[in-house]
C-alpha cells in the first residue's frame, strides 16, 4: 500500500535563492536551478525531521557537518567534483582549517564513485609523463623520479595500488609525496614505478 505524502512549496528569499545559486551553481539555465533548490529543500526537511524524530543523533557538530557535506556533495553537487577544501571552503562558507578536515574525512571514506573519478584522474596524470618515464628507462635511469600533481583521493589510490605491490615485492619503488597547496598533491614517482603502474592497470 502506498504511503501518504504531504507536498508542500518552498519559497526563498532572494539573498537566500542567490546564496544558494552561488553555492550550488552555475546552473546552465531556470529548471536546473529549480531542481537543484528543490533538491536543497529536500536535505533541510530530511535533516531536520531526521533530528527531531531521533532518527539520527550526532554525537559532536563535527560529525554532523561531515554527514551533511557528503550528501550535499551526492545530491547537489557535480558528479564528476570529489570532496574539495576549497569548495567546502568558498561554496559552503566553512573555517579553512574545518573544511580542509572534512575534505580529508570524506576523502578517507573512498566511495566507489569518487574513487573511480579518482582512479582516471590518476591514469591520466601517469599517461601525461609516460614519454619522458620511458626515455628515462631507456637511458638507463629506471630510478628518475617524476613529479605528478593529483588531488588527495587520487593520491590515495597511488599509495594503495603501490603498496600492495610493494608488499608482493619489497624492491618495488614507492613514490614519494611531497607536499601539496589547496586541493594539490605533490607526488614523485620512479619512472618505472609509472611504465608498471601503466602496462598493468589492473587496479
Amino acid at each position: 500500500m502506498a504511503q501518504d505524502v504531504t507536498t508542500t512549496t518552498v519559497t526563498y528569499p532572494e539573498p537566500a535563492r542567490e546564496a544558494l545559486v552561488r553555492a550550488f551553481g552555475p546552473f546552465s539555465n531556470n529548471k536546473e536551478e529549480q531542481e537543484a533548490l528543490q533538491r536543497f529543500a529536500v536535505l533541510a526537511v530530511t535533516a531536520l525531521t531526521d533530528w527531531v524524530t531521533g532518527k539520527k543523533r550526532y554525537r559532536t557538530l563535527t560529525e554532523q557537518y561531515i554527514d551533511w557535506v557528503e550528501q550535499v556533495y551526492v545530491e547537489l553537487l557535480p558528479q564528476d567534483e570529489a570532496p574539495s577544501t576549497d569548495r567546502i571552503y568558498n561554496s559552503l562558507n566553512m573555517p579553512h582549517g574545518q573544511a580542509s578536515y572534512i575534505a580529508r574525512v570524506l576523502a578517507a571514506k573512498t566511495l566507489v564513485h569518487w574513487r573511480q573519478l579518482a582512479t582516471a584522474e590518476l591514469r591520466t596524470a601517469l599517461q601525461a609523463v609516460e614519454k619522458d618515464a620511458r626515455g628515462y628507462i631507456k637511458e638507463g635511469d629506471q630510478s628518475q623520479a617524476i613529479s605528478l600533481q593529483v588531488g588527495q583521493v587520487a593520491l590515495n589510490e597511488l599509495t594503495r595500488v603501490c603498496s600492495e605491490r610493494w608488499r608482493r615485492d619489497r624492491s618495488y619503488m614507492m613514490p614519494q609525496t611531497a607536499g601539496g597547496t589547496g586541493d594539490c598533491r605533490f607526488v614523485s614517482v620512479p619512472s618505472c614505478t609509472i611504465v608498471d603502474l601503466l602496462d598493468n592497470l589492473q587496479w
